[in-house]
């Protein structure tokens, strides 16, 4: 992930590491795992054609994350790529309007 931040958050801006999620598909709904405040969290998503939708809100930092995910998959290599919109609010201010280039593969 790279990350560009606003407000608050400008500091925290480039490159955040490797996080890992479990993605569960009914038909077009999607659960999401890993994204929450803890690993059971689970965040409801959307499969339409290619395009992987999720959203949620996670406690962090003291404060609160609203995130939404937009990725495109690649069926044929199971990777996806795509962008995180996201704002954090919390003690000593706010980040609206940031974002996260989003990549990922499945792992087996």
């Amino acid at each position: 992930m790279n990350t560009i931040t606003t407000g608050a958050c400008a500091g925290e801006s480039g490159d955040s590491g490797v996080h890992e999620a479990t993605i569960v598909q009914d038909g077009t709904k999607l659960t999401v795992f890993g994204f929450g405040t803890t690993p059971n969290d689970s965040w409801p998503g959307n499969l339409n054609g290619t395009t992987v939708t999720f959203n949620g809100t996670r406690g962090e930092d003291n404060g609160t994350t609203t995130a939404s995910f937009t990725l495109e998959l690649n069926p044929e290599t199971w990777t996806m790529v795509g962008n995180e919109a996201w704002t954090w609010v919390g003690p000593g201010g706010s980040c609206p309007g940031s974002a996260s280039d989003v990549t990922g593969e499945k792992v087996d």
